[in-house]
């Protein structure tokens, strides 16, 4: 060290001092820069002085050698944080390094023995350093960073090791294990005369490893399979066909009908077989160069998938690789073109006709291709955000993240008061160290619906003692307590939940009917269940044959047995996420087994008997407005004029998914449905659980009877072809109806007033309220039509109770003067009693005052106080 200072000091005093060997001011500046420790700083001088003269030696060496020493001097720093590097950092400034080294040797050849003894002085280097060795260092570092990372190790070895958590950091090591397997591809191409490229082969054979095996691919990859094909042609050059015999009945037997004791015997096989054979390549080539489930159809391939469809036709993934075939011009909105590649390969599948004619419809209007909005900042970021899911009234937004401290959390956005999302917040009472994801919001919002694998996490142990019958991945939901925040999270029971597979779970607007996808047994087309340990692909999806299941629940609570919904809306394929709008009649899935453009498009089918879960319309594509050749799902908004989706596309990207709104077509809408969103409250604003709530028309017909919710709120979908009142109908409960006029909300989503209460039965409390119903004439005291209803009902009221007095007060704004406010007040008081008297109650019963605008409970400097202060209060003395 002593040394190398002493050096460093020597050419520090006559660089400052002289001009060196005819260094230009750059080469100067750089060198003083390298013995000063400022390795960023000579980085970036070399840099500018190999722009200015490419071919000098000395900046080359000096570039590619502090390029290592930044290397090596953050890998130093960064040791402690190692097990979670990307090291595409380090690689990338060794590649560079190398490449400068072999440019410097080159050069120093060429160079005379005074000009050699001229760099190696300025450097302070040996000839050997410049002459290759630096280049040899550099490829055995780059070797040694890869073999030395921990996440190089077979996956389970390191959750038993406890080097990684499986919960907390599986995304992250699955994500750093699939960038090893390109850096060891990179270095086989930057370093190709290595002598360790046999060993770096090793170690990318081993990562690869785990994708040789089902269970580990959908353990620890992307459950889909797609990463296999990813890697298919790494996976055959480095290993031998025996070794891969397995990969074409366990992966691809499920989509072509054979299993490994009947693919020999099977006729599809042969059929491959002799395709491949035509291909001049072995099955798992051609199956690797089509590359169905990853890739897809490239321009290179074009021609391939041509042969291939040709020769397979009319089997399934045959039809699939036609989709495939159309996705570059779907994705390019050159629809004639789509519409071509459909025509052409019609005639191959006489079996299809169906499906190529829905197909070929749907795409005769292609004038509006869907338009993404996105959301915004304040829900979108870099990282991942989907499945949305909105509150009736449209004011919170729930979503996932993929976060770096778990796998998925659950976050949730406010509307502010213009209407737009303020930034979302994360739902710490449901997230774990572990995955959730919102699955849907009851109609109050007040019961959050998750899916989710609490019942794995000690701390959750006790959803087991609830429901003992769990699977891969289970349903749960979350109240909403009084202060805002969420109760515990609770699991739902058998027979929602069982051992098999179940995903995305929707409850009706009152909560008494749940819709979800299971691939339990008693499916359409058989039993097929999700992620078999043999069958890897299947019909171009991840999932197999998950239908489409709905349960009502009884009136203990508990669910009955649910119901599959039959052959019209499930296939013998994939169906998921199913939305049952407020209007109990129009359904949204998703699908992979009716005709769609690519993997899961959405589709539309109307109940055609309100008293049969099983009759259904043919199911619509929503069309390109809506669907694309990706897989696609989406959450309605409750009007149903817009939606919201997940997409990497569209007017903004902030990162990779995002949350996008769109439009949808008016055809494909639900029936139009006035939204009103309500709350029973006492006068202190307590919220009044399981309170009877009517809906009477104009006609005087009742047409709703339900009960409030857990914190008073109610929530109501009404056709929106009349006005309607909303009143509490309890002979015990007094207070004041609420007027629903359609008029006053083009959007059809109305936040009523609280209705305020009086419990009567209730001595603790001051049995008096305003009737907000009640209306007077302008500057008069003749009472208005649409008062009657709810003084009718007070009059009933006293009548069932006869030793009940009711003292009417009163009041006014301060508008006029007050002995014309005094006078109003008391006429309007006596005309209430009147009313009343001659409603059968006796006079006696009954006592008015007015007090004018004497007692005012609001200012009269605005239009709201003054109203609020013009009022008439009702007091029952019992």
């Amino acid at each position: 060290m002593i040394i190398k200072n002493l050096i460093k000091a020597i050419f520090l005093f006559l660089i400052s001092s002289v001009t060196l060997f005819g260094q230009t001011p750059l080469e100067q500046k750089g060198i003083a820069e390298i013995f000063a420790g400022d390795i960023d700083a000579s980085i970036i001088t070399f840099r500018k002085s190999l722009i200015e003269n490419p071919n000098s030696c000395l900046s080359q060496f000096a570039l590619a050698n502090q390029l290592f020493e930044k290397v090596s001097d953050q890998k130093l720093k960064e040791m402690h944080i190692i097990r979670f590097k990307n090291m595409d950092g380090y690689f990338s400034d060794l590649r560079e390094a190398y490449k400068w080294s072999l440019l410097a040797a080159e050069s120093y050849q060429k160079l005379s023995e005074q000009d050699k003894l001229i760099i190696r002085q300025s450097l302070s280097v040996a000839g050997d350093e410049v002459n290759g060795f630096l280049s040899s260092r550099i490829q055995q570092t780059a070797y040694t960073y890869l073999q030395q990372a921990p996440y190089r190790r077979p996956t389970n070895q390191l959750y038993r090791t406890e080097v990684y958590n499986r919960i907390m950091e599986g995304d992250t090591l699955i994500a750093l294990r699939e960038i090893l397997i390109r850096q060891c591809g990179e270095y086989l191409d930057d370093y190709p005369n290595s002598k360790y490229l046999s060993k770096v082969r090793d170690i990318r054979k081993g990562v690869l490893k785990e994708y040789l095996s089902n269970v580990s691919l959908r353990q620890y990859g992307n459950r889909s399979g797609a990463m296999y094909e990813h890697y298919c042609k790494e996976i055959i050059s480095l290993y031998t066909s025996e070794e891969l015999k397995f990969v074409v009945p366990t992966y691809y037997g499920k989509e072509y009908g054979f299993n490994k004791s009947s693919m020999y015997k099977s006729d599809n096989y042969k059929k491959l077989k002799k395709f491949a054979e035509s291909e001049g390549v072995s099955i798992i080539e051609v199956l690797c160069y089509l590359n169905i489930h990853d890739k897809g159809c490239t321009p290179e391939s074009e021609e391939l998938y041509d042969r291939f469809i040709q020769s397979m036709a009319p089997m399934d993934i045959a039809l699939i690789a036609v989709k495939k075939m159309t996705e570059r011009p779907f994705k390019a909105h050159d629809f004639e073109a789509v519409r071509s590649i459909y025509k052409k390969y019609q005639p191959f599948f006489p079996d299809n006709q169906h499906f190529f004619t829905q197909i070929l419809k749907s795409l005769e209007d292609t004038s509006n291709p869907r338009i993404l909005k996105n959301l915004g900042n304040h829900i979108n970021t870099v990282v991942r955000e989907y499945q949305p899911v909105i509150t009736l009234d449209e004011e919170y937004l729930f979503f996932a993240r993929k976060t770096a401290k778990s796998g998925e959390d659950v976050y949730m956005s406010k509307k502010d008061f213009y209407g737009n999302w303020t930034q979302a917040q994360e739902i710490a009472e449901v997230n774990t160290e572990s995955h959730e994801v919102p699955m849907g919001i009851s109609g109050d919002g007040q019961t959050l619906l998750l899916y989710g694998n609490y019942s794995k996490l000690r701390k959750y142990s006790y959803v087991r003692g609830t429901e003992s019958r769990l699977g891969k991945g289970d349903f749960y939901y979350s109240k909403k307590l009084k202060d805002g925040t969420w109760g515990a999270v609770q699991v739902f029971e058998y027979p929602i939940n069982t051992p098999y597979y179940e995903s995305g779970l929707s409850l009706s607007l009152d909560g008494d009917v749940a819709f979800f996808a299971s691939d339990r047994p008693g499916a359409v087309g058989g039993y097929n269940p999700n992620y078999p340990e043999e069958g890897l692909y299947y019909h171009g999806a991840g999932e197999f044959n998950t239908d489409l299941y709905v349960s009502v629940k009884k009136e203990d609570g508990s669910w009955d047995e649910p119901i599959n919904l039959g052959e019209v809306i499930n296939t013998p394929f994939a169906e998921k996420n199913p939305y049952l709008h407020p209007d109990k009649e129009t359904l949204y899935f998703c699908s992979d087994g009716h005709p769609g453009y690519g993997g899961y498009d959405i589709f539309m089918s109307k109940r055609l008997n309100p008293d049969s879960w099983t009759e259904w319309s043919e199911p619509v594509n929503l069309g390109i407005s809506i669907n694309g050749v990706d897989d696609d799902a989406f959450y309605l908004t409750s009007v149903g004029d817009k939606a919201l989706v997940v997409s990497r596309k569209g007017d903004v990207n902030y990162g990779r998914d995002d949350i996008y709104e769109l439009e949808l077509p008016k055809n494909m809408r639900p029936k139009p449905l006035l939204f009103a969103h309500g709350k029973v409250v006492d006068n202190n604003g307590e919220g009044l659980d399981r309170v009877t709530i009517k809906i009477k028309d104009d006609d005087g017909d009742i047409v709703v009877t339900k009960k409030t919710g857990d914190n008073g709120e109610f929530q109501l979908a009404l056709p929106p072809d009349a006005n309607y009142s909303v009143f509490v109908d309890d002979e015990n409960m007094i207070g004041s109806s609420i007027e629903i006029d359609v008029r006053k909300d083009p959007d059809l989503n109305l936040k009523l007033q609280e209705m305020k209460t009086v419990n009567l039965n209730d001595k603790s409390t001051d049995a008096s309220f305003v009737m907000t119903t009640l209306n007077f004439d302008t500057n008069s005291y003749k009472i208005r039509k649409e008062s009657f209803f709810d003084l009718d009902r007070l009059a009933a009221l006293m009548l069932r109770n006869e030793l009940w007095l009711l003292v009417i007060e009163g009041h006014t704004d301060n508008v006029d003067t007050k002995e014309h406010n005094i006078e109003l007040s008391k006429n309007r008081a006596n005309a209430v009693k009147t009313y009343l008297i001659e409603k059968g109650v006796h006079e006696s019963r009954l006592d008015a005052y007015g007090f004018g605008e004497e007692r005012p409970v609001m200012s009269n400097r605005t239009n709201a106080g003054r109203q609020e202060n013009r009022r008439v209060v009702f007091s029952i003395l019992r």
